[in-house]
């Protein structure tokens, strides 16, 4: 799986340069990033990208391959826990949705995880360098290191500490239109990955969201957008005497179409804590990233999404996760 995930990189960014060549831009049409938190111990669950975007009519699809690359690097002891995050996690989905009679949308997520000691550490201290950001000791950390572990009275609980790949937890999608732009959506996650790898959680989970496009009612040419919902998660096998059942999300965001080639877009995501009975906040707290970035159209209705994923609140999320997603929608 990590030679399908450098595969899948290259297949999106050779995708893009000779679609950007062959293609004219045509009247374009967003959506929000279909990004969500990376972190090693939250993206085994169901939390889903919240989608804010129109649905699609019936007889429309949309196709995409997605890759998120999340670097992480947090830990913390306490008198009875420890946690370490230190590694890269690179997650290749890929995407199909359709729309349906009656205003309905459906769809599938098919995600590979691969967690590896990677090779951004370098990039990423000069990037917290150039933006002032604190390096929270990774300067003093050896490079490309993968360890993912939790331990709590002595005993660890996980320990990830060789390279590891493969298909994580698939997800099955169903929207209904609720008026102008609005949607209700449903997620339901599958336990097809391997808990004891954080390919997944072990256990089905259920999201239920709402989502509202306002296109650029701000006035040409900004939009505004965003959602928000509850995932009920079923008891998994990843630390499950701390696992919550419910945990809620949402996202804002706005953008601005600079051209008919290029939308700049700026987005906040938050969730609440995965996990109870813990004083760290890796694990019990809970988190908000900003994403900063905009697509790239090749025609109307194909595009390339890219961005870069910030941790608001530190040690809830990744560091940073870069973001690419190439759609196809006819």
């Amino acid at each position: 799986m990590p030679v399908f995930n450098r595969l899948a990189t290259r297949a999106v960014l050779c995708a893009a340069v000779a679609l950007a060549g062959a293609v004219r831009p045509g009247a374009a049409q967003s959506a929000s990033f279909q990004t969500s938190n990376r972190n090693p111990f939250v993206q085994i669950y169901g939390l889903p990208a919240v989608q804010a975007r129109p649905l699609l009519v019936a007889g429309e699809m949309e196709a995409a391959l997605a890759l998120d690359i999340a670097t992480n690097y947090t830990g913390r002891e306490t008198s009875r826990e420890s946690v370490w995050l230190d590694g890269e996690t690179y997650r290749t989905t890929l995407v199909y949705r359709e729309g349906a009679a009656g205003g309905l949308e459906w769809g599938f997520d098919i995600p590979f995880v691969s967690h590896r000691g990677g090779f951004l550490d370098g990039f990423v201290r000069d990037w917290h360098d150039l933006f002032g950001l604190p390096q929270g000791g990774r300067d003093r950390a050896a490079d490309n290191l993968l360890l993912y572990r939790y331990g709590r009275d002595g005993v660890d609980a996980v320990a990830i500490t060789e390279p590891a790949a493969g298909v994580g937890d698939v997800q099955l999608h169903a929207a209904l239109a609720g008026g102008n732009a609005d949607a209700w959506r449903v997620a339901l996650k599958l336990p097809t990955g391997r808990s004891d790898r954080l390919f997944g959680s072990g256990g089905a989970d259920l999201a239920v969201w709402w989502t509202s496009w306002a296109g650029r009612e701000l006035g040409r040419p900004f939009g505004l957008y965003g959602g928000a919902g509850v995932l009920a998660m079923g008891r998994g096998d990843v630390l499950p005497q701390m696992q919550r059942r419910l945990v809620g999300f949402g996202s804002v965001g706005v953008d601005w179409k600079a051209n008919a080639r290029l939308t700049f877009r700026a987005q906040v995501d938050a969730n609440t804590a995965f996990y109870r009975d813990t004083d760290l906040e890796q694990l019990g707290a809970a988190s908000l990233q900003l994403g900063l970035g905009g697509t790239l159209f090749f025609a109307r209705d194909t595009g390339l999404d890219i961005a870069v994923v910030e941790d608001l609140l530190p040690d809830t999320a990744p560091d940073v996760v870069f973001h690419l997603r190439l759609w196809m929608r006819r």
